[in-house]
């Protein structure tokens, strides 16, 4: 009966105040309401914060407060950016959505009336957050088609489906990161040596700009993403600004996570680092890297560090403004790659160490965002 049912979310008027409700409507495979009285039900009463926005109905951080026709509109007023309130209301309406197919697991999820007409800039926020969220709470939930369709067409005549099927890899995200990092972690050993050769040889070593570039990379693989995360965090608290606290308080779990992983990583494995000798990358001793600094080689703590800020921000941005994560994505991840290429070029470590880091630190901004669904809402928690 799955794949013939509909979620019909859709505002209702309300007497001479416009369209300020959010009931939604429940259809089976006979097209006859699931409940007995109505064909509607009030998910828009649902609190999505605490602390939210006071709704008609009393409470506060109603669905109906966050995303109805009547609640846009008042972001443009208080805020007079209109970028800022669409954005806004498509977090909450995302969230909405999410909440409706977890609990109901609908074949068809139908948006219509006014708030479709910026469906363009409203869907792909939707689309991606859809992605994640069904993946943690609900693998049932990826079935679901969202439509969207305008407000003088009936909802019976919806659109075209826009939210795509999630990939296997977007299901099991950590998953998906543990096996390609150990993977490249073994493709990468045979090649220890013959990459520190060339890195090490004497035409790069004998460059100063290499020397101080790679200087540079290394403070900011260790104290430099530390001051960043710890100043998001103390620059969102000064400034009252939950979002930039919220993602100074990710990036600074995802460093605390994987700091505690790769020390015991490094301690169990005991790798030798190449600077003890770089013509043997195949001596391990397990438990050395306790006692031992010239055996704290695997995996590279840098890289870790580096990798653990990256990712935490651009999972936990990607949760508030996928476009922006999209392009600072890959700058992040490009400089940490860059610190992990400045440890072999320094003779630091091999650069399966580095693979092994960057898992890890993959790994540990995954952990501590995967459950974040609005960054931007209700008070800062910490994770852990």
């Amino acid at each position: 009966m799955n794949d013939r049912r509909r979620c019909n979310i859709r505002e209702a008027a309300n007497h001479d105040n416009g369209p300020v409700a959010v009931p939604v409507g429940f259809e089976n495979d006979t097209t006859h309401p699931l409940q007995a009285d109505t064909d509607r039900g009030e998910f828009g009463h649902i609190s999505l914060d605490i602390n939210g926005l006071r709704c008609l109905c009393g409470n506060r951080g109603c669905l109906e407060a966050s995303m109805s026709n009547l609640a846009t509109p008042s972001r443009y007023l208080e805020r007079e950016l209109s970028t800022r309130a669409r954005d806004e209301t498509a977090r909450y309406l995302k969230l909405g959505i999410a909440t409706m197919i977890n609990a109901l697991n609908p074949g068809q999820v139908i948006v219509g009336c006014e708030i479709t007409e910026a469906w363009d800039r409203l869907e792909p926020i939707i689309r991606s957050f859809l992605v994640k969220s069904v993946a943690i709470v609900s693998l049932a939930a990826a079935a679901t088609q969202l439509h969207a369709q305008s407000s003088g067409a009936p909802l019976a005549e919806s659109a075209a489906p826009v939210a795509a099927h999630p990939s296997i890899l977007a299901r099991h995200r950590g998953v998906s990161i543990a096996i390609i990092g150990v993977a490249t972690t073994l493709a990468m050993r045979p090649l220890d040596e013959q990459i520190t050769d060339a890195v090490r040889a004497p035409s790069p070593q004998r460059s100063v700009t290499l020397h101080r570039t790679a200087d540079l990379l290394n403070v900011i693989g260790g104290p430099g993403f530390i001051l960043a995360s710890a100043s998001l965090l103390g620059g969102g608290y000064v400034s009252h600004n939950a979002t930039i606290t919220q993602l100074g308080v990710r990036t600074s779990e995802a460093m605390i996570v994987s700091s505690l992983a790769t020390r015991l990583l490094k301690g169990a494995f005991g790798r030798q680092r190449p600077f003890e000798n770089e013509e043997t990358p195949n001596v391990f001793a397990a438990g050395r890297g306790f006692t031992s600094k010239g055996r704290t080689s695997f995996p590279s703590g840098h890289a870790s560090s580096s990798f653990a800020f990256a990712s935490a921000l651009t999972f936990a941005l990607h949760a508030r403004n996928p476009k922006t994560a999209r392009y600072l994505g890959p700058l992040l991840y490009g400089t940490a790659t860059l610190v992990g290429v400045s440890r072999v070029y320094g003779a630091h470590h091999w650069a399966s160490d580095i693979a092994a880091g960057a898992t890890v630190g993959t790994l540990s901004g995954w952990l501590v965002t995967r459950h974040d669904v609005d960054i931007g809402a209700g008070s800062v928690r910490w994770r852990f």
